[in-house]
């Protein structure tokens, strides 16, 4: 059965400290840029920098038991602007 809410709740909420846990937002998270294949051997390497809205994917309890040395990382889109990419998007049994 499907959870309804009203139109002002959230199914999110702010976390705060320093921990990071599987399903957590990192809005506007900087995101180093890797070289080109070519580049990785080479003394001094430029390392571009971008910004993203990402989820983190990797598990939770993985991350708390430092059991990983990288962390999986998704890009998330808000629905407008998937609809600007696709209008597909924008309907209703696509969201389904």
């Amino acid at each position: 059965m499907p959870v309804t809410m009203s139109e002002n709740q959230t199914c999110w909420s702010e976390v705060l400290g320093s921990g990071l846990a599987q399903g957590d937002y990192l809005l506007n998270c900087p995101v180093p840029m890797q070289p080109r294949d070519g580049e990785y051997y080479a003394d001094n390497v430029s390392v571009g920098i971008r910004s993203g809205d990402l989820i983190i994917m990797t598990q939770s309890c993985d991350l708390e038991n430092n059991k990983v040395i990288l962390v999986a990382l998704c890009p998330i889109y808000t629905l407008a602007a998937l609809n600007s990419v696709d209008p597909k998007y924008g309907r209703a049994d696509r969201l389904e």
